[in-house]
């Protein structure tokens, strides 16, 4: 979770809880939105939120991965009901926790943002590559409306701004030894097509 706006202190309207860098916050409010915080600075965080202050004997982020875990926001999404559900911190206090030794916390914490990063990079690069996609079919798309005056079997043909070609005539196409093969011109008959064969 990533913090999107702060106010003044003198702006809140509500009761506030104090927090300091390294304290772990934890949306209370609709828990399966798994909202979940570690503070990079000091600052008061609404009522909505419970503060788990930070201890020599626990890595932040770890707890804060602990908490962001699939079990343990299905967990808390079940202890209550209704449209506006809140979690209290005694509710929480009954979820197991594997506390590791401090130097494993630390282990674990750097495996999960290396793939992280790992994870970023991918998506970073698949965004490149979508723009490259968009890129060329723009760039096929032009070339194909600029077609003008192109011989084929079918004789010189151009298309129009619609992507529709000047030709009457089609082609009659086999399968021979796996691969589509022209055969022959199939000249349209006007009698039958009317205005759609006009040149």
């Amino acid at each position: 979770m990533r913090i999107l706006n702060t106010v003044s202190a003198s702006e809140m309207r509500s009761s506030a809880e104090y927090f300091a860098p390294g304290d772990v916050l934890y949306g209370r409010l609709r828990p399966y939105l798994n909202k979940v915080f570690c503070a990079e600075f000091t600052g008061l965080c609404s009522g909505e939120f419970i503060p788990f202050r930070k201890t020599s004997h626990l890595a932040s982020k770890y707890l804060l991965y602990f908490l962001n875990s699939w079990e343990f926001a299905s967990f808390a999404s079940h202890l209550n009901e209704g449209d506006r559900p809140r979690v209290s911190f005694d509710q929480l206090a009954g979820y197991p926790f594997p506390l590791a030794p401090l130097p494993e916390q630390r282990r674990i914490v750097a495996a999960i943002e290396t793939q992280f990063t790992r994870l970023d990079a991918g998506v970073a690069a698949l965004k490149r590559v979508q723009a490259k996609l968009r890129r060329y079919k723009a760039a096929v798309l032009k070339a194909i409306f600029a077609t003008k005056d192109r011989k084929s079997v079918l004789g010189t043909y151009s298309l129009d701004a619609n992507g529709d070609t000047s030709l009457t005539d089609y082609g009659l196409y086999t399968i021979k030894a796996g691969l589509i093969t022209y055969s022959k011109k199939i000249t349209a008959d006007p009698a039958l097509c009317g205005a759609a064969c006009g040149p």
